[in-house]
């Protein structure tokens, strides 16, 4: 079910150290996260209206703890977050 960082299939794939970044994460702690990757939740006309990413409970939870994750351990990206 999870992978490493890569995004889903939409062409815009953000850096380790800008997700590390809007996740709170130093390189290295981003780097040992398990995730499924990060993925668009498109509108109906198919733009991206969010982005998220899906947070395997296996990680250190010394990382975890960091993480602005819900519940279900989903975190939500704004459509422009991975835009300079």
């Amino acid at each position: 079910m999870m992978t490493h960082p890569h995004t889903a299939a939409t062409g815009n794939i953000p850096g380790q150290e800008m997700i590390a970044g809007l996740l709170g994460l130093s390189r290295e702690e981003y780097q040992q996260l398990s995730h499924s990757g990060i993925r668009p939740i498109a509108g109906l006309d198919g733009a991206p209206m969010q982005y998220y990413m899906e947070v395997s409970h296996l990680n250190p939870e010394d990382i975890l703890v960091k993480l602005p994750m819900n519940r279900q351990r989903m975190i939500y990206f704004s459509p422009d977050a991975f835009h300079a």
